[in-house]
């Protein structure tokens, strides 16, 4: 792409799209699985009396509670070896080359996902994403507190991300691609002008003619 042209963007979802299943929900049950096990067993309970009256943030919070206190360097090893057993094992073949695609073309590679940053940074880094917009877990003092940074990346709160980090960019939304499986990252898909629906099963009743149709 010229110097002096337009920025075209490809802003790719991760769970359920570069990657096969829900990528917290793995991590969940990974760092359980590093528990010695009476407290594996009581992390077992938990998820059991997990609240649907609770939101889907408190009720990730909740589980994430009884890694409070964890080290910043041992929940990064953690995350590290979670990349590496998992998700690196359960990419999508057919989502990866349209990443390479567009990196070939010039063009800048989003992650946007609602993921935890400490597994996707390591994502970001092998496969040279331009930028990285995930979920960020809270740490003070070099500590994890149990909670989750400011806001989920997730449906309008992702659009609103990808924007901000790109408000001095001048691009072309236009000619511009959003890759994803879900309904709530329709805010992401209203950004650009090529709409790429990852097929997984779903309901698509919502999706309109201008969506193009990837099966994996």
């Amino acid at each position: 792409m010229a110097k002096n042209n337009p920025l075209r963007v490809a802003i790719f979802d991760f769970d359920d799209t570069l990657f096969y299943g829900q990528s917290h929900s793995y991590f969940l049950s990974y760092i359980e699985s590093k528990l010695p096990l009476l407290k594996f067993l009581y992390c077992k309970i938990r998820k059991r009396v997990v609240s649907k009256a609770l939101t889907d943030r408190l009720n990730k919070e909740f589980l994430l509670e009884p890694f409070k206190e964890y080290s910043k360097e041992k929940i990064d090893n953690i995350a590290y070896a979670f990349y590496n057993d998992v998700i690196k094992k359960r990419l999508c073949k057919i989502l990866l080359e349209r990443y390479f695609e567009h990196k070939s073309n010039g063009d800048m590679v989003i992650i946007a996902s609602g993921g935890f940053d400490v597994y996707l940074k390591y994502f970001e880094q092998e496969y040279n994403a331009d930028l990285l917009i995930s979920t960020k877990l809270a740490f003070q003092n070099n500590f994890f507190t149990g909670k989750i940074q400011g806001e989920e990346a997730l449906s309008e709160n992702k659009a609103f991300m990808v924007k901000s980090l790109l408000v001095n960019a001048k691009v072309d939304w236009s000619s511009s691609f959003a890759y994803s499986d879900h309904v709530s990252d329709i805010p992401l898909f209203n950004l650009v002008g090529n709409k790429n629906l990852v097929d997984i099963g779903q309901d698509k009743s919502w999706i309109s003619s201008d969506f193009k149709i990837i099966k994996i």
